[in-house]
């Protein structure tokens, strides 16, 4: 079972999951196989990078539970 302390859920439109699935296969890491959950962790990682993103930065980035949603007024009549 997942960590969800540690995890988060991304949602990616079909066609990015596509590229995300052919990245993972062979074409990010030469010769091996990895999940398309490492495949977004190395390109965020390297985006960080890129765009001077410290450690501290990323530190102080509130990860929080998921919000609430509001009561359905009309399912309540």
């Amino acid at each position: 079972m997942t960590d969800i302390s540690l995890y988060k859920n991304v949602s990616l439109p079909h066609d990015k999951y596509r590229i995300a699935k052919i990245l993972a296969k062979g074409r990010l890491v030469e010769n091996g196989d990895i999940s398309i959950s490492k495949v977004v962790d190395i390109l965020l990682t390297r985006e960080a990078k890129a765009h001077g993103i410290s450690e501290q930065d990323i530190a102080k980035v509130e990860v929080g539970n998921r919000k609430k949603k509001k009561p359905n007024s009309r399912r309540n009549k």
